[in-house]
């Protein structure tokens, strides 16, 4: 009876090892790390083109839902930058949340035209703010 339990025990401590050994982490993804600026400008442009597609099958409630996520996005991409380079997008950030606003008002009244308009103002406001952003990037 003492050596079948002591056989279990010996073949449970084994599978363990070799579950450990084949548990690995795994290689770090080659993309930005999904807090830097890099990352957060890019969730900005895919969420404005999600948006853009909301309206386009005329889906205002998710417009309407989520037009605060892009301003808590603006304001995570304000945090993560420099003081140097945050004084540079200061008037860009304040004009998405003043749009992001105007976008969450519209929708929620089902303006098509309104919504349309604040999605292409959001689009060049992040263009020009990826623009200041890259210049100003220190290698």
């Amino acid at each position: 009876m003492k050596n079948k339990v002591i056989t279990r025990v010996g073949i449970g401590l084994a599978l363990a090892g070799l579950l450990l050994v084949a548990c690995k982490k795994s290689p770090p993804s080659s993309g930005p790390t999904p807090h830097s600026v890099d990352a957060v400008m890019e969730a900005l442009v895919v969420h404005t083109g999600l948006l853009s597609q909301a309206v386009q099958r005329k889906d205002f409630q998710y417009v309407h839902d989520y037009a605060w996520y892009l301003k808590k996005l603006v304001e995570t991409l304000y945090l993560a930058l420099e003081p140097g380079q945050q004084e540079q997008v200061k008037s860009q950030c304040g004009e998405i949340v003043e749009v992001s606003n105007q976008l969450d008002a519209a929708s929620g009244r089902k303006l098509e035209e309104a919504v349309l308009a604040g999605i292409q103002r959001l689009q060049e406001i992040l263009k020009e703010m990826d623009a200041k952003l890259k210049g100003t990037k220190t290698t």
